[in-house]
């Protein structure tokens, strides 16, 4: 079973609250009775803690980064319902940018799923009437 992005940042999260809770109750003992090996077990338990956040962090830029132009619509899922936009007054350009991955330009419409419903669009100029 191939585990998806989510389940696996899911996982993440969760083990490090556990391993939280854990370094903060080997610290109280720590501080009341500190003996070596208590000591090596909270050092191990700040890295794991440590190596857990940092993969967080790293997974969480893997993200697609994605810009919406003027009016228009994005469906992380599907959709059943009509879609409609009706965008006046836009300069037709383009929106690519070096930090972004996915473009929807102005009045589009993305639909990452199904679509069932209908789908409608308009964009006008600024020179348009």
């Amino acid at each position: 079973m191939a585990w998806s992005l989510a389940s696996r940042r899911a996982l993440a999260a969760g083990t490090s609250v556990i391993v939280g809770v854990a370094v903060g109750i080997l610290t109280n003992v720590v501080t009341d009775q500190p003996t070596a090996p208590l000591v090596a077990g909270l050092v191990t338990l700040v890295v794991v803690l440590t190596a857990l956040q940092i993969l967080l962090t790293i997974s969480d830029g893997s993200r697609p980064r994605r810009r919406v132009g003027a009016g228009a619509v994005r469906v992380d899922g599907s959709s059943m319902a009509a879609i409609s936009t009706n965008v006046a007054g836009v300069r037709r350009s383009s929106l690519t940018s070096a930090d972004v991955d996915d473009v929807a330009e102005a009045g589009s419409v993305v639909v990452d799923g199904n679509s069932i419903g209908e789908i409608r669009t308009r964009v006008r100029d600024t020179e348009e009437r």
